[in-house]
């Protein structure tokens, strides 16, 4: 793998990383954050959907790192196939639940649909120029984030006195789990925050 694969597999590994632990803050704070920009109570009580569909923002963010290869190779037809094969999963997936489900259907399966398309992506894009981005680490990681969101989001539904604390248990373990799963290896933090403000400056 030359620097530039190692490049741009730090990149597709520190977005996702990153953009979880805004939305684990997102997640914590989402109640007053919501109140405070709509001030309506209906509003408020969807609370509990936003990460699932933040998550899957994430997810279809992730697809121009994801598929870096086959942008370049002009095989922008392979991520639209892609990209249809996932919006007809979500009406699929969507029509059959929400009669049980409700609101947690298309909330639910716009994750699965953006999880799909990624993974397909991935898959197409490792034909043309394999670039290691530690899918199998990545995964890992991914299902302790949705636990650990999916915890939180729980606790607030139970309106506890002292709430405060989940946000204290989540972040730690998923701090660990960017490590533990081999997302990042510790030994690669100094270099990454020695090289950040470079790529910075650089408008990288």
């Amino acid at each position: 793998m030359d620097y530039l694969d190692t490049f741009y597999s730090m990149v597709g590994r520190g977005f996702l990383v990153g953009a979880t632990f805004f939305l684990l803050a997102l997640t914590y704070t989402i109640q007053p954050v919501l109140a405070f920009l709509t001030g309506k109570p209906e509003y408020v009580a969807a609370y509990p959907y936003v990460w699932l569909l933040a998550l899957g923002t994430i997810l279809h963010g992730m697809h121009g790192i994801i598929g870096v290869s086959l942008l370049i190779h002009k095989q922008t037809k392979a991520i639209s196939h892609s990209f249809i094969t996932a919006a007809l999963l979500f009406v699929a997936g969507t029509s059959l639940l929400i009669p049980w489900w409700g609101l947690w259907a298309p909330a639910g399966m716009t994750v699965v649909a953006y999880g799909y398309a990624i993974l397909s992506i991935h898959r197409k894009a490792q034909r043309i120029r394999p670039i290691d981005f530690r899918m199998p680490s990545l995964l890992q990681y991914l299902t302790i984030c949705i636990a650990c969101l999916s915890f939180l989001t729980w606790g607030q539904g139970q309106e506890w006195n002292n709430g405060w604390w989940l946000g204290l248990l989540t972040f730690p373990i998923m701090f660990a789990a960017v490590f533990v799963t081999g997302v990042f290896q510790w030994k690669t933090v100094p270099l990454i925050c020695r090289r950040l403000p470079i790529l910075v400056r650089r408008g990288i």
